[in-house]
């Protein structure tokens, strides 16, 4: 039986909250590989462990490339001048989004 991880955890609770889609095109996410776990912020460098209280946006790995190190903000602002629109819905834009809590014991908690 596999170990549950904390990064397992929070994979389970992002993705609940878009009910199984990327949080910016909407594309339905059927297994582990195929989406990232997406910083709404990006993070600061050096890396660090845990993710609480961040905003934390599942995202399909072609959004999430696209992004980059982007903000939502600045993602948005980006694909209406690729695309010469107005304006861009993305799909977190229709969900609620609560940051991951600080219930899951990170690798720095234990």
């Amino acid at each position: 039986m596999k170990k549950i991880t904390y990064h397992d955890k929070v994979r389970d609770y992002v993705i609940k909250q878009t009910h199984g889609r990327c949080g910016y095109c909407g594309k339905t996410l059927q297994n582990n590989s195929e989406w990232h776990l997406d910083h709404a912020n990006p993070r600061p460098r050096p890396k660090y462990n845990g993710m609480a209280n961040e905003l934390i946006i599942p995202a399909c790995v072609r959004c999430n490339i696209q992004k980059g190190h982007r903000n939502i903000e600045q993602y948005r602002e980006y694909l209406k001048g690729k695309r010469n629109v107005d304006s861009i819905t993305f799909y977190l834009d229709l969900c609620t989004l609560f940051p991951v809590p600080d219930i899951f014991p990170s690798r720095n908690n234990g």
